[in-house]
């Protein structure tokens, strides 16, 4: 499969990124997030130079997602709880009371 070439624009520098056609709407997503994160803590600290804005960005941003995967897995942790609690209660429910 070839990759098609996608150009981006993040804090008003261009970027030119191979990627495959299937993966070009998330990639142009993606970037669309990073700019509005970069822009944002743009606002916030002025004086930051470009590098101190992205390496910020990429910290909060990895913040997150470490967030949601340690989230996901108190998720599942309780939904296990709640799946073994329901087949207890199943098995309640399917005993005759008289």
């Amino acid at each position: 499969m070839s990759n098609e070439v996608v150009t981006l624009n993040v804090l008003d520098r261009e970027y030119t990124i191979g990627c495959p056609p299937e993966k070009r709407e998330q990639l142009i997503e993606a970037a669309r997030f990073l700019d509005a994160r970069m822009r944002d803590i743009r606002g916030n600290a002025r004086n930051a130079s470009l590098d101190q804005v992205a390496v910020l960005a990429a910290l909060n941003i990895t913040h997150e997602y470490h967030q949601l995967q340690r989230d996901g897995t108190a998720n599942t942790a309780l939904n296990e709880v709640i799946d073994a609690l329901e087949g207890k209660l199943s098995k309640f429910s399917d005993q005759s009371l008289f």
